[in-house]
């Protein structure tokens, strides 16, 4: 569970702006959110559930994504309605759709029939009669209230009550009329929020763990989580924390736990810790757990830990399963070291049930919550480790915070860390020994997701001796060194660069993440020309800020980063900053940016971050930068830069068009034979491609093409039409640019030479013909979208490789009309790179909601199970809530492969004959016959000129 935890010491900093005289408090870390798991203790537990197995092992065929059953606690339905919306609807759905497609578990025979609590916790195992041992659980004289955690088990849920006498006699079962479990449920979780004891003692926001475990592999199926409702927000910027909670408290009720590690098992089913002769791990009364084996927790002696002073001994533990061993080598890239190290402090229910702070740092189940928390491989390993799941990767969030950083960063403490990077002159990072100053010099978290501060302060008293990491520290007198360390506890006093929030002059207070909107300042304060969005990060600043206006002249004292919206091109990474598009073609490289903010000139620098820690995929990155030029336009026009590239290079990103002179001619014959809907969406498709004069002395021979915005307001709309008539004037010149394939420069020098000769004919500029273009382009395509969104619509593709380019075409079809989207030209035919094409088109266009069917061939890029292009494609649909659209082959294939079965029946199998797996084929083969029947009476049909 998480709760607010009081520091030593907590520093809020104060500070006076040189723009305006207002004073900003800057707050590190006000409070720290701390994990505290709640560990039943031994008679708190049921393990007798009976559930059946088709197997027992995990890595078997009979797995199933993990299916849970909700009931809403009445302490739910108490909550003011706000809470209550966020409790139902919004936090534990989404908490549900997190496991439910990230795990699955073995299928079992029996719905899950959770176990009573008996008489002082006595009870006989039986078999189902009453009368021999067996595994089922018979109450000492007489059952009890069930409890799961704080919540009363309702009746529904309960097995009958099966009782015997004090010698084990006399056995009967009362019957539980009002039994209905789930048959579908592999975990059934309850749900509250009260205010109870823990929640007041702990200072926590939720807590969460198992009740009832079953009896084969010792599986929880059943646990609670409970909420604490004094420490239950609606406002929107708490939402993404609550979630990371709900979850990491989940996840201790399926398996992260101490008080389950006796219970982990290895892949073939068998116990990881040895057992008792009642099939129980023996319990240590003293730490109130059942005793785990070495093969899960193993305790390490680190002897070289570096502290002011020397060395000592420093003695950790860690979790050494094979899955979480494989997986922290390979992201620490350290190839002997032993396990993931687990927490060593905060106590019961923190230490030893969570991961080290100072390792794991952000890592959603560390004992504390700082910031962007995320759910790593590391974790999932762990959950597979138990033996009871298996885990789909694909979910795993990216742990940024020690990877690639090897041995001795993971096997040494922060001093060590950070005196050896200072004596190779090399950065500290993601540590840091930066004192705060006024005014402030801000950094980027090691995310680039926050603005960041040194966490670096002052305690009221010396550190335990194994975290004084300093000898000497800026002007600090030698007596305080051992004062100063980290603010987060858990982190071993470490200290990094962490998210802060500030406070307004008008008390406002605000968060310094990037990706939340609400985190903006106020537009007449913006003097770093900062954007907060989803898709903004943190990009570290070249030098201050300078405001001029008139004769005035005003430094900006705090800087050192801002948060700006960035995209990822085929050029490489671009930064947005006020009006302006810069391009990153270089780590490190300076940005001089020049721009006008309510009559002041705003003059700044950025330095380019590495594109690789900015863009996912890898591929938007090259050493080499692309040739391009790019036009800023005002805000009010939303235009885009035109991109240019040379012939060698990929068309349009991945998901735009690719350049007639670009694509290969036996895809442009593809393209052609495809119908357009109609003139004027051909006439779009041209106008997004404009070819320019080999003799153009400002521009290299190129193709070019416009990369249209995607969204338009009403205001932005009104503005353009009433910009049209400025540029009405273009209307020829478009014309001779679309239909005539002229250059724009050609075009206005046309317009020119007819209106010199006394025609009567505008003669607009280069420019000009560039924004009518634009702004032609724009309009259209905002119609075209909502004609399409009206629509239900198929998506069909098929792909070609060809000169090392894999192509796609793709097109819409409904029963009225067919709509050619264009041709990919992609750098692969991988599927990863054809989802990510097909799904930005989809995106681009907004189809979401508007495409209810897949059509395509059925090669295995397409059809894998897993990986394919139909399978993920999907995935995406649902998990943006959407049903699945149906997906139906091309239907020459199925024919091709009836008639293979037909050739292979009457001349046997040829080996050499082509072999079209596809995840469909057995259901092909179920009903072979009846698609055999209709393919022979479709070809009678067509001897006889019927229409099939």
């Amino acid at each position: 569970m998480y709760k607010n935890d009081t520091m030593l010491s907590k520093e809020v900093w104060e500070l006076k702006e040189n723009i305006f005289t207002s004073s900003i408090k800057w707050d590190i870390i006000k409070r720290s959110v701390v994990s505290v798991h709640w560990i039943p203790k031994i008679n708190d537990v049921v393990h007798n559930v009976h559930i059946g197995h088709h197997s027992s092992l995990v890595g078997q065929s009979n797995m199933q994504n993990i299916q849970f059953k909700v009931i809403f606690d009445n302490s739910v339905d108490n909550l003011k309605p706000a809470k209550q919306i966020l409790v139902k609807n919004r936090l534990i759905p989404a908490a549900i759709k997190y496991f439910h497609e990230t795990y699955y578990v073995s299928k079992h025979t029996e719905p899950i029939q959770l176990q009573r609590m008996c008489k002082a916790s006595s009870f006989y195992l039986k078999d189902n009669e009453g009368i021999e041992s067996g595994h089922v659980q018979y109450c000492k004289l007489a059952c009890e209230k069930t409890l799961c955690g704080p919540v009363i088990v309702p009746e529904r849920f309960l097995d009958h009550c099966r009782t015997c006498d004090e010698h084990g006699n006399n056995c009967k079962k009362n019957v539980n009329v009002h039994l209905d479990p789930d048959k579908l449920a592999n975990f059934v979780l309850f749900v509250s929020s009260m205010q109870t004891d823990h929640c007041n003692e702990a200072n926590i926001v939720a807590y969460a763990s198992y009740c009832q475990q079953e009896h084969a592999l010792n599986r929880p199926v059943a646990g609670f989580a409970n909420i604490c409702p004094e420490k239950l927000l609606t406002d929107p910027q708490s939402f993404e924390s609550l979630l990371s909670t709900v979850k990491h408290e989940i996840y201790h009720a399926l398996g992260f736990s101490v008080g389950l590690y006796a219970f982990y098992r290895d892949k073939n089913g068998l116990p990881l810790t040895p057992r008792l002769e009642n099939g129980m791990p023996e319990y240590n009364n003293a730490k109130s757990l059942y005793q785990w084996s070495d093969k899960v927790l193993k305790k390490v002696i680190r002897k070289d830990w570096s502290i002011s002073g020397g060395y000592i001994k420093h003695e950790i533990q860690m979790i050494v399963t094979p899955t979480v061993q494989k997986e922290v080598r390979r992201h620490f890239n350290c190839e002997d070291l032993e396990g993931a190290e687990l927490e060593n402090q905060g106590g019961e229910g923190t230490s030893l049930t969570h991961w080290e702070k100072r390792v794991f740092e952000n890592e959603a189940m560390t004992g504390t919550y700082t910031q962007h928390p995320v759910f790593s491989r590391i974790t999932l390993a762990l959950m597979e480790d138990t033996g009871w799941y298996k885990a789909n990767y694909a979910m795993a969030e990216d742990l940024d915070w020690g990877k690639n950083l090897g041995c001795f960063f993971v096997k040494n403490n922060c001093r060590a860390w950070i005196a050896s990077r200072i004596e190779n002159k090399e950065s500290t990072s993601p540590y840091c020994a930066t004192l705060k100053q006024s005014p402030l010099h801000m950094r980027c978290t090691h995310t680039k997701l926050s603005l960041a501060l040194c966490n670096l302060v002052k305690y009221t008293s010396e550190l335990p001796k194994e975290f004084q990491y300093f000898d000497r520290l800026g002007q600090i007198p030698v007596k305080d060194i051992h004062t100063y360390g980290g603010a987060v506890e858990l982190a071993d006093f470490c200290p990094f660069y962490q998210k802060f929030t500030l406070t307004e002059e008008d008390g406002r207070k605000r968060g310094t993440t990037c990706t939340v909107k609400e985190n903006s300042p106020a537009k007449n304060k913006n003097y770093a020309l900062e954007s907060y969005s989803s898709e903004a990060k943190c990009v570290e600043h070249g030098r201050h800020w300078i405001a001029k206006k008139d004769l005035l002249t005003r430094t900006m004292l705090d800087w050192g980063s801002g948060c700006y919206e960035f995209d990822c091109t085929m050029h490489g990474l671009f930064l947005t900053v006020g009006n302006k598009r810069f391009l990153c073609d270089q780590p490190s490289k300076k940005i001089e940016v020049i721009d006008n903010m309510n009559g002041w000139i705003i003059n700044g620098s950025l330095v380019c971050p590495s594109c690789h820690d900015f863009c996912s995929n890898k591929r938007f990155c090259s050493d080499s930068p692309k040739k391009l030029i790019s036009q800023t336009f005002t805000s009010e026009e939303k235009t885009v830069a035109l991109s240019i590239q040379s012939k060698e290079e990929i068309g349009y990103a991945t998901s735009k068009l690719a350049g007639k002179k670009t694509i290969h001619p036996s895809i442009v014959q593809k393209l052609s034979s495809q119908p357009s809907a109609s003139k004027s969406f051909s006439s779009f498709t041209e106008s997004s491609k404009i070819e320019r004069d080999n003799s153009s002395s400002e521009f290299e021979e190129t193709d070019e093409q416009f990369e249209i915005d995607n969204e338009i307001t009403d205001e932005e709309y009104n503005n353009l039409k009433k910009r049209r008539k400025k540029y009405s004037s273009c209307k020829i010149a478009t014309k001779l640019v679309v239909c005539a394939k002229v250059s724009t420069k050609k075009a206005s020098k046309i317009g020119k030479i007819l209106s010199s000769e006394g025609i009567h004919v505008p003669a607009p500029s280069q420019s000009g013909i560039y924004k009518a273009l634009f702004n032609e382009a724009k309009q259209f395509k905002e119609t075209l979208i909502q004609d399409l969104k009206n629509e239900n619509w198929s998506l069909h593709f098929d792909g070609k490789h060809i000169d090392q380019w894999e192509y796609q075409v793709v097109v819409l079809k409904n029963e009225r009309s067919e709509i050619k989207l264009g041709a990919l030209k992609l750098i692969d035919g991988k599927s990863i790179t054809i989802i990510n094409a097909i799904a930005d088109i989809i995106d681009e266009f907004k189809l979401w909601n508007s495409i209810k069917m897949i059509v395509t061939d059925t090669t295995n890029v397409n059809t894998g199970k897993k990986n394919g292009v139909v399978v993920k494609l999907q995935d995406i649909f649902q998990k943006k809530g959407l049903q699945k659209p149906q997906f139906v082959p091309c239907q020459h294939h199925i024919l091709d492969r009836i008639l293979r079965l037909e050739m292979e029946k009457k001349l046997g199998e040829n080996p050499n004959s082509p072999n079209i797996n596809y995840f469909f084929t057995n259901e092909l083969l179920e009903h072979y016959e009846t698609l055999k029947t209709i393919f022979y009476n479709n070809t009678e049909k067509r001897k006889d000129g019927e229409t099939t």
